[in-house]
C-alpha cells in the first residue's frame, strides 16, 4: 500500500465557502470517530480509496496520514499525485457549533461561517480545494511535487516534525525548523 500524509484543513484562514475553521473544532469528532474515516475520491462516498491511519489537530491544521488501497481509481490517484497534478485535500463534515462573522467589504458580502467544532465525516483528494493550504505533502515519505514548491513558512508553523527531518535529509539544512 501507499502511504500519504498532508492537511485536511487549516486553522484562521478562510476558505472559498466563507467558512474558517478554529482551532479545536475536529478534537471531539477524532476521539470519537477517528479510526473509522475513509478516504475518498472527490468526496465521492462510493469511490473510497483509501483510509485514514492517524488524524490530529496540530498548530497549523488536521493533519493526516493514510493508507492508499490497490483499487483502480486508487491507483490513478497515486498516478496523479506522483505527477503533481493532484496535490489538494478537503474534508466532508457537519457543523456542530457555528457563529457568523462580518466580513470587510472588499473580502465579501457574505458573512463569515467560525465553524468552532464539527463532526468529520471524511477526507478527499480533490482537484481544487475550498481552502488552498489543504494539501498532501508526501507520498511515501517523499514530499511530493507540489510541496516541494511551496515554502512551508508561508503557512506559519510547517509541517509535523517527521516530514521536517524527511525534507531535511533530503534536501539539506535549507528546510525550516517550525
Amino acid at each position: 500500500m501507499t502511504t500519504i500524509t498532508g492537511y485536511a484543513a487549516t486553522f484562521e484562514r478562510t476558505d472559498q465557502q466563507h467558512d474558517l475553521v478554529q482551532r479545536g473544532a475536529f478534537l471531539a469528532s477524532l476521539a470519537a470517530r477517528a479510526d473509522r474515516l475513509p478516504l475518498l475520491w472527490q468526496h465521492q462516498m462510493a469511490e473510497p480509496i483509501g483510509h485514514i491511519e492517524e488524524a490530529q489537530e496540530d498548530a497549523r491544521g488536521l493533519w493526516f496520514r493514510a493508507e492508499i488501497a490497490s483499487t483502480r481509481r486508487a491507483r490513478d490517484a497515486i498516478v496523479l499525485i506522483e505527477s503533481g497534478a493532484l496535490s489538494e485535500c478537503s474534508i466532508g463534515f457537519l457543523p456542530r457549533r457555528v457563529h457568523f462573522a462580518e466580513q470587510s467589504a472588499e473580502a465579501s458580502d457574505r458573512p463569515l461561517r467560525v465553524i468552532e467544532r464539527l463532526d468529520l465525516i471524511e477526507i478527499s483528494l480533490v482537484t481544487l480545494a475550498a481552502n488552498p493550504d489543504a494539501r498532501l505533502l508526501t507520498i511515501d515519505g517523499r514530499p511530493t511535487r507540489i510541496d516541494m514548491a511551496i515554502p512551508h513558512r508561508q503557512f506559519g508553523t510547517g509541517p509535523p516534525r517527521e516530514s521536517v527531518e524527511h525534507l531535511r535529509r533530503r534536501l539539506g539544512a535549507a528546510v525550516p525548523v517550525p
